[in-house]
C-alpha cells in the first residue's frame, strides 16, 4: 500500500514539473523569444538555409499575445538590424485559435511541431520612416549617401544598365513612410524583399533577431 502511495505521489510530481515546465515555455515563445529555422537563402551569407535562431519578441514592443497588435512600444527597428515580420502580401489575423495552441503544441513536442499557418520573413532593414531609398548599379544610397554593406553578395555577374531594373538600378529615389521600414536579404539577387513587395508595416514586426542556436558550428550573434 504504501508503495503504491510513493508511485502515486512521484507520478503527481512528474505530471505537476512537466505542466509548469510547458507553462514557462509558452510564456516564454508568447512574449519573449520566438525560435525559428531558416527556409531559404535570401540571407546567406549571414544566415544559411536551416539555421536555427532566437529572436527577440521584445525588442521593439509588447504585443498582445496570439495576435499582432502592439501593446506598447519602446524601441523602433535601426538601420542594419534583422528583423522578423509576417509576410506583408499575406498578412491575416484570422486563426487566433491555431495561434493559441500553436505554441503548447510546439512546447509539448520540443520545438519539433509547430501549427501556426502564418509565414513570417526574415530581412535586413536598410531604410527607416523618413529615409530616401535610392538603387544605382547594385549600390544602395541612404538619404544620398552610399551604405557600407560588408554583409551582402551578388550570385550574378553584373553590367551596369543605362535603363531601370528593380533589383539593382532604379530611375529615381522613393521615400520610407511613416511607420514602414525598406528591408532586403543580404542575398541580393536572391531575395524577394522590399524591392519586390515593397515597405514593411511597423505593425507586421514580429522581433529582432538575435542568436543561432543551431547547428553548433555556426553558434553565435548576429550582426
Amino acid at each position: 500500500m504504501k508503495k503504491k502511495k510513493d508511485f502515486s505521489g512521484k507520478t503527481k510530481e512528474w505530471i505537476v514539473s512537466v505542466l509548469w515546465a510547458l507553462a514557462i515555455a509558452l510564456v516564454i515563445r508568447t512574449l519573449l523569444i520566438q525560435p525559428y529555422r531558416i527556409p531559404s537563402g535570401s540571407m546567406i551569407p549571414t544566415l544559411k538555409i536551416g539555421d536555427q535562431l532566437f529572436a527577440s519578441k521584445c525588442s521593439y514592443s509588447l504585443t498582445a499575445p496570439f495576435t499582432d497588435k502592439q501593446v506598447k512600444k519602446w524601441n523602433r527597428p535601426k538601420q542594419g538590424e534583422i528583423i522578423v515580420f509576417r509576410d506583408p502580401q499575406n498578412f491575416s489575423d484570422k486563426g487566433v485559435f491555431i495561434r493559441i495552441i500553436s505554441p503548447i503544441v510546439w512546447a509539448a513536442t520540443i520545438s519539433r511541431v509547430d501549427l501556426d499557418p502564418h509565414k513570417d520573413f526574415i530581412k535586413r532593414v536598410i531604410g527607416t520612416p523618413g529615409d530616401e531609398i535610392m538603387i544605382k548599379n547594385r549600390d544602395v544610397y541612404v538619404n544620398g549617401k552610399r551604405l557600407d554593406e560588408p554583409y551582402k553578395v551578388h550570385c550574378f555577374p553584373y553590367q551596369p544598365l543605362s535603363g531601370y531594373s528593380i533589383m539593382d538600378n532604379w530611375r529615381e529615389p522613393i521615400k520610407v513612410p511613416d511607420n514602414h521600414y525598406f528591408a532586403m536579404g543580404d542575398n541580393r539577387d536572391m531575395s524577394s524583399d522590399s524591392r519586390v513587395w515593397g515597405f514593411v508595416p511597423e505593425k507586421l514586426i514580429r522581433g529582432k533577431a538575435l542568436f543561432i542556436h543551431w547547428p553548433i558550428r555556426r553558434i553565435g550573434w548576429l550582426k
